[in-house]
C-alpha cells in the first residue's frame, strides 16, 4: 500500500546502503510526487533494508512485499544495495549510460503484485574499466553501482612482478631479475627469493588492499607486462608450457604459504601472453586465474583454457577486452551482440568472474556496458526485451527511429557515407517524434553528435580538413566532453591537438578552443545541416537488412 508508506528503514549504518537509499528516496519521490524519508524503524509499513550474513552467498539478496511494507535483505551492505537497486528498476528508474541524460525517472508508482524473490548474480566479480576518464571512473563511479557491477569482494588482477621486486632497488640480489641481472623486465619465477618476497608482498595485499571498497579475496602474484624471461620463451609448444608452468609455480609456491596464514584466500595470475596455456601442475586449486582473450600465444582456444584451469580444481575469470579506443576510434564496429554472445559462453563454459578493458566511448559501447549489466546478473535473459526497454523508456514515442538507428550499427553495417546519411534520416524522424526540449529530444540531439564525430573523424584519418575545420572540430570534442560520447581524455582530445601542433596552432589559440560549453538543440541542428550538405547525393537504399538480436546467442540461452 504505497499511500500507507513514506519512510525507508535503513537496519545498516553502511555507506553502501545510505547512497543506495539516496537515489532510492529520489526514485520514490518522483515516482509519488511526494516527499519519503530514511530514518529510525516505525510502526506500519515501510520500506525496511538489513543485512543477514547467513546467506550462503554473499551477494544474494531477497525483495518480498507483503502488507507491512517492502523488505530488502542482503548477506551484505554490498548485496543490500544491489537489492534497493532492483526495486528502483521495478519502480521504472533506469540508469543507462555514464551521462545523466539518460537517467530515466519514474512519474507515478507502478502496482506491485505479492513480492518474494531472490537474486544471486551470475559472476562473482564484474568489472569494466577503462584509463583516462573524464569525470567519475567507469568502474568506481555511481554508475556502476546502479547497475549492480560493485562486487563484494574483489577478484582484481594485474601485473605485479615489479611491485614485488622493484627492478630499481640496488640492494636486491640481482639474480632474481631476469633476463638477466641488467635486463630487468620480469622474476625469475624459480628464485627461493623472489618466492619469499611474492609471499610477504600477497599477505600484505590480503591484508592492506580493497578494490572499489571491497576486500581482497585474491592476490595477484602475476607477471610485468611483456615477456623478458631467464630462458629462451621462443614461441613452440615446449617453451610454452615451460613458461606458463613457471608462471603458475610460483604462484603455487605462494598459495602453498597461503594456505598458512589465509586459508580461504587465492593466489592469481594472468593466463596471458606466452603463459597462456594450462599448466602441468595437477593441483591448481586456490588459484584464480583470469584467462585474457587477446594478446595470448597458445595453440587452446578461450574454451579449452577454461575447461582446462578448472578441471584442475582453479577458480576462473575472464579479461575481455572489450572496447579498445585503438581499435576502432570510437567508431561503430558491430561488437556489441558479439561480446554479448562471448560472454555468454564464458559463463556456459564456467568462467565466475569477469573483467573488461574498456574505454569511455558511451556512443559506441554504452549499450553493450548496460546490457552486460544485465547479463552479469542473469546472462539467459531476452536481449531483444532489454533492448526494447532501453528504446521505450529512454526515447518514448521515438522508439521506433532509434531502434533502426541502433539496429544498422548491431549488424555491424560499416560506417560510411551511405549509412551515416541513414542515420541521420533516422534522427530526423526520431526528433520529429519527440516533443521539443524534452529529454527524450536532448538524448536524440545525443546521438547526433556521435553521428557527427564520426562523419568528422573520418575526413580527419583522409586528411580531408583544413585548419578552420580542425580548429572547429576540437572545439566540438571539448563541448560533448562531459556527455561522455567519445573517449576525450588522452584519445580523441590529445590526437586533434597534436594535429594542431603540427598545423602550427599555439597552445594559448588551443586553449582558446576548448569551450566545454554544451550544445543546443539548435546547435546540434547546426551541426546536422553541415552533413546532411557533405553527403548530398548519396544513395540512399531504403531497404534495410534485416537482423535479429537473439541470432548470436548460444542455443542454451535463445
Amino acid at each position: 500500500p504505497w499511500d500507507a508508506m513514506s519512510q525507508v528503514v535503513a537496519l545498516s549504518s553502511d555507506p553502501e546502503i545510505a547512497a543506495a537509499s539516496n537515489d532510492l528516496l529520489g526514485v520514490l519521490a518522483s515516482a509519488s510526487g511526494r516527499a519519503w524519508v530514511s530514518g529510525p524503524d516505525v510502526a506500519g509499513p515501510a520500506i525496511r533494508l538489513s543485512v543477514d550474513p547467513s546467506a550462503p552467498n554473499i551477494e544474494t539478496i531477497r525483495l518480498e512485499g507483503n502488507g507491512d511494507g517492502i523488505s530488502i535483505v542482503g548477506a551484505s551492505p554490498t548485496a543490500v544495495a544491489h537489492g534497493i537497486y532492483e526495486l528502483c528498476e521495478k519502480l521504472g528508474a533506469r540508469w543507462y549510460f555514464k551521462s545523466s541524460i539518460f537517467n530515466v525517472m519514474p512519474v507515478s508508482l507502478p502496482v506491485l503484485s505479492a513480492v518474494d524473490e531472490a537474486h544471486t548474480p551470475a559472476v562473482k566479480y564484474r568489472r569494466i574499466w577503462a584509463p583516462n576518464t573524464v569525470g567519475e571512473q567507469l568502474e568506481t563511479g555511481a554508475w556502476a553501482r546502479r547497475n549492480r557491477l560493485k562486487s563484494a569482494e574483489s577478484w582484481f588482477i594485474r601485473h605485479t612482478y615489479d611491485d614485488i621486486i622493484n627492478p630499481a632497488d640496488a640492494t636486491v640480489d640481482p639474480a632474481v631479475f631476469c633476463p638477466s641481472p641488467t635486463d630487468r623486465q620480469q622474476l625469475d619465477p624459480f628464485n627461493q627469493t623472489v618466492r619469499d618476497r611474492a609471499t610477504a608482498f600477497a599477505r600484505n595485499w590480503l591484508t592492506t588492499v580493497s578494490r572499489n571498497g571491497s576486500p581482497s579475496r585474491v592476490a595477484p602474484v602475476s607477471p610485468n607486462d611483456g615477456r623478458g624471461w631467464c630462458w629462451d620463451d621462443d614461441f613452440d609448444a615446449a617453451a610454452l608450457q615451460y613458461t606458463t608452468d613457471a608462471v603458475a609455480g610460483l604462484a603455487l609456491a605462494v598459495r602453498d604459504q597461503l594456505r598458512i596464514t589465509h586459508p580461504d584466500k587465492y593466489t592469481g595470475y594472468y593466463c596471458y601472453s606466452t603463459y597462456a596455456g594450462v599448466p602441468s601442475q595437477a593441483d591448481l586449486s586456490g588459484l584464480h586465474v583470469d584467462v585474457a582473450t587477446a594478446f595470448d600465444v597458445t595453440a587452446l582456444n578461450d574454451e579449452q583454457r577454461i575447461k582446462g584451469l578448472l578441471l584442475k580444481g582453479a577458480s576462473v575469470g575472464m579479461y575481455e577486452y572489450i572496447s579498445p579506443w585503438a581499435g576502432f576510434e570510437d567508431i561503430h564496429n558491430g561488437k556489441t551482440l558479439i561480446e554479448v554472445n562471448e560472454y555468454r559462453n564464458y559463463v556456459t563454459w564456467g568462467a565466475t568472474a569477469y573483467t573488461g578493458e574498456g574505454s569511455d566511448s558511451w556512443g559506441v559501447y554504452g549499450l553493450l556496458y548496460w546490457l552486460l549489466g544485465k547479463l552479469f546478473w542473469e546472462p539467459g535473459a531476452n536481449v531483444d526485451a532489454l533492448l526494447q526497454d532501453f528504446y521505450q523508456n529512454a526515447f518514448g514515442p521515438a522508439a521506433p527511429q532509434v531502434e533502426a538507428y541502433y539496429a544498422r550499427w548491431l549488424r555491424g553495417d560499416p560506417v560510411n557515407n551511405r549509412t551515416l546519411d541513414l542515420s541521420v534520416g533516422d534522427l530526423d524522424a526520431a526528433s520529429a517524434a519527440v516533443p521539443a526540449g524534452s529529454i527524450e529530444a536532448q538524448r536524440i540531439d545525443w546521438l547526433k553528435t556521435h553521428v557527427y564525430y564520426m562523419f568528422k573523424w573520418r575526413l580527419h584519418k583522409a586528411n580531408a580538413l583544413t585548419l578552420a575545420e580542425y580548429k572547429a572540430f576540437f572545439t566540438f570534442i571539448y563541448r560533448i566532453r562531459d556527455w561522455y560520447v567519445v573517449y576525450h581524455k588522452g584519445y580523441v582530445e590529445s590526437k586533434i591537438r597534436q594535429k594542431l601542433i603540427a598545423l602550427g596552432v599555439t597552445a594559448a589559440e588551443i586553449t582558446a578552443l576548448s569551450n566545454a560549453a554544451p550544445y543546443s538543440t539548435a546547435e546540434v541542428e547546426g551541426l546536422m545541416v553541415e552533413v546532411r550538405a557533405a553527403l548530398v547525393g548519396t544513395p540512399v537504399d531504403a531497404v534495410t537488412i534485416p537482423y535479429d538480436p537473439q541470432a548470436l546467442i548460444p542455443a542454451q540461452f535463445a
